[in-house]
């Protein structure tokens, strides 16, 4: 069976006044983030042109109405406001609300909410067209059995999340020991790095001035270019066909920019199918390639590690 969402919730009409939020509690389209990975602190509250802003309560769902192929969804854990840009949604009586924002969580949503937008360059959902998105009809007891399985992965995700943020924070501490403070571990009677050993500098280890980087860097070092590392670069047109045709016929998949998050575990991956001559195998992806995001040849600062 199947319902649309405006027979299992409504926009939350209630107020919240100014004095009672924070940037804890405050929720905009800037503090939700994309690719379903729920929000974040606000870093602004609002204008004082109302006293009020939409209140929400624990167990509402809030959606980013501004470009909405970005995927912004929360469940709300508490109590708050947010601003006009953003949806939120009270769930009715006998529907779990849980499970119906797991039937939103889906890119068939965002996607509904695309084909009903308004604008170009800032599409908008239309709120109307947004409740009738179908969502599936279950008893109670069976959305709240979905709903626990579901939310089970994703307290699994979040730990695994936060090992991976905290494996982050290490690695970068890590380098900022070791390549920019030079105190790497380094056993000075064997003249060689040690894990065992004491950091280099600290240590009194030798430092001579490069005139290249104008600051002092250890004894033996050299300074190059990160292309003296790379064997070969891969970038380019691939000059591919959406489907076979011709000398076009060997099938792979295209990565782009917006495929680095899927690829670093923090979003989905939907990379188009192409179609490529045989000339541009040499193109194809290996183990231990890297591939950078240039955007208008500014560089965004994402890094995929090709694994497979």
């Amino acid at each position: 069976m199947i319902k649309v969402l405006k027979e299992v919730a409504v926009y939350s009409k209630s107020r919240i006044d100014l004095d009672n939020i924070s940037i804890k509690n405050y929720v905009t389209t800037d503090n939700l983030l994309q690719n379903k990975s729920g929000k974040t602190d606000a870093t602004k509250l609002p204008k004082q042109t109302s006293d009020s802003v939409t209140r929400f309560d624990q167990d509402d769902i809030l959606i980013g109405n501004i470009r909405p192929y970005l995927k912004k969804i929360w469940f709300a854990k508490y109590s708050g406001g947010s601003s006009t840009d953003v949806l939120t949604l009270k769930v009715k009586k006998n529907n779990h609300p849980e499970f119906i924002f797991y039937s939103l969580f889906r890119d068939e949503f965002f996607e509904h909410m695309m084909n009903g937008s308004k604008g170009t360059k800032m599409p908008r959902g239309d709120k109307n067209q947004v409740l009738e998105f179908p969502v599936p009809d279950f008893d109670f007891e069976t959305q709240k059995h979905i709903a626990k399985v579901l939310s089970d992965f994703d307290a699994k995700i979040e730990v695994n999340n936060q090992i991976n943020q905290q494996l982050e924070a290490m690695a970068k501490t890590l380098y900022d020991y070791w390549f920019v403070q030079f105190d790497f571990p380094f056993d000075f009677a064997q003249d060689k790095p040690d894990e065992n050993g004491k950091p280099y500098k600290s240590a009194g280890g030798t430092m001579v001035y490069n005139k290249e980087l104008k600051r002092e860097i250890p004894d033996g070092w050299e300074v190059g270019s990160l292309s003296s590392w790379i064997k070969n670069d891969k970038s380019g047109d691939w000059g591919g066909k959406e489907s076979e045709q011709g000398n076009y016929v060997n099938k792979v998949s295209c990565i782009r920019g917006a495929d680095l998050n899927g690829l670093n575990g923090k979003g989905d991956v939907k990379a188009p199918t192409r179609y490529v001559l045989e000339k541009n195998s040499h193109k194809l992806l290996e183990v231990g390639d890297f591939i950078i995001e240039i955007s208008g040849g500014s560089l965004l600062s994402q890094l995929v590690v090709w694994h497979s």
